[in-house]
C-alpha cells in the first residue's frame, strides 16, 4: 500500500524513493525466504511475493522515467 501511495502521487523525492526500494527490497526478501524454507508446504507461498516484489521493482523502474508531454492527453 505504501508503494501504490508513493507511485499515485509520484514521490520522487529521496525519502519516498528510500521506502520505496526498502519495502521492495523486503518483499523480495520474504519470498526467497519462504521459497528457501524447509517446510515443504510452505515453499509454494514465496512465488506471489516475488512476483509482487518484481512488479514493484518494474514500478518504481516506471516513475523514474520522465513522461513524454506528446503523450498525455489533452496536450498537442
Amino acid at each position: 500500500m505504501i508503494l501504490t501511495l508513493l507511485l499515485a502521487h509520484r514521490r520522487t523525492r529521496p525519502p519516498g524513493r528510500v521506502v520505496g526500494w526498502g519495502s521492495t527490497a523486503a518483499v523480495l526478501l520474504v519470498g526467497v525466504a519462504t521459497i528457501s524454507d524447509g517446510w515443504a508446504p510452505r515453499r509454494l507461498y514465496g512465488w506471489p511475493f516475488l512476483a509482487y516484489g518484481l512488479v514493484m521493482v518494474i514500478g518504481l523502474i516506471a516513475v523514474r522515467r520522465p513522461v513524454r508531454k506528446d503523450a498525455l492527453p489533452g496536450r498537442a
